[in-house]
């Protein structure tokens, strides 16, 4: 009985913890795509790193992620760090080539406009 207790609540707590971490996400992406569109790169990247990590920290690889790391790459090129820029692409194209696949033309489209929405990822 303690044993079904405590994994309940357990339970309960992870995922609780997953809807604040959702949260958190939703929110930083908000905010750094509020400041990519004002021009402020530098504001944007912290916010799209604070994605990146809670993704990284989660073991998530989703279509919400890798555009994510797409927009670092877009920030770090504005800023002229061209090198960060060349890592988080390389990094968000596998990451989003293993999750539609190199040949499904949604992934073709991502590498062309990466806050593109229509994405169909095969299980």
């Amino acid at each position: 009985m303690k044993k079904s207790i405590l994994f309940i609540i357990t339970l309960l707590l992870s995922i609780s913890v997953s809807a604040q971490t959702a949260i958190e996400i939703n929110s930083w992406i908000y905010r750094g795509t509020a400041e990519f569109k004002k021009g402020n790169f530098q504001e944007a990247i912290k916010y799209f790193e604070k994605v990146h990590e809670a993704y990284e920290k989660n073991g998530q690889k989703n279509e919400q992620h890798g555009t994510t790391v797409f927009l670092l790459a877009q920030c770090h090129s504005s800023i002229g760090d061209y090198s960060k820029a060349v890592e988080y692409g390389t990094m968000a194209t596998e990451m989003l080539k293993d999750l539609v696949g190199e040949n499904n033309e949604d992934f073709a489209l991502l590498l062309l406009n990466p806050h593109c929405r229509r994405i169909n990822i095969q299980s």
